[in-house]
């Protein structure tokens, strides 16, 4: 059986990105691990579909490597919150602990908060343009997995 990809998020409570992913992924054939933070009736929804659940937390490292090992790759999403760093800190750096080829961000973070006409500074001090935000948005649209290199 192939690596699975791990999807953060997979419930999709706020947007249903992670859901979204998880099933287009399933459509294409690919084995998905959907990370989930609670065992609840959307857990058992992405089970029905094909997905291995896993259930943790973004901030637990220990659940951080259950969720993370043998997957070469993995769409990391969570919702705006004071914790947002910290876990998109965790989820890189086990990553890269074990190995993640492709880690795709699906952040919505800069995205939620800017205006047509101004940028917000990153954690780095940079600032993302609106148009590089949209192109963001549209690449994910407008894409199919598959160009995203994950064949």
């Amino acid at each position: 059986m192939p690596n699975p990809i791990l999807v953060t998020g997979a419930a999709g409570r706020v947007g249903a990105v992670g859901r979204t992913v998880t099933e287009l992924l399933l459509k294409e054939g690919k084995a998905v691990r959907a990370m989930v933070r609670a065992e609840d009736e959307r857990a058992q929804a992405l089970r029905a579909l094909g997905a291995e659940v896993v259930v943790g937390d973004l901030l637990d490292l220990d659940s951080m490597h259950r969720a993370i090992a043998g997957c070469e790759s993995m769409y990391f999403g969570m919702s705006v919150s004071d914790a947002y760093l910290a876990a998109t800190v965790n989820a890189a750096a086990v990553a890269k602990h074990h190995g993640v080829k492709a880690f795709i961000n699906m952040s919505q973070m800069t995205v939620s908060q800017m205006s047509i006409t101004e940028t917000t500074p990153s954690p780095e001090g940079c600032s993302v343009t609106h148009n590089d935000a949209l192109f963001s948005i549209h690449a994910l649209r407008l894409h199919s997995l598959r160009d995203l290199c994950l064949a």
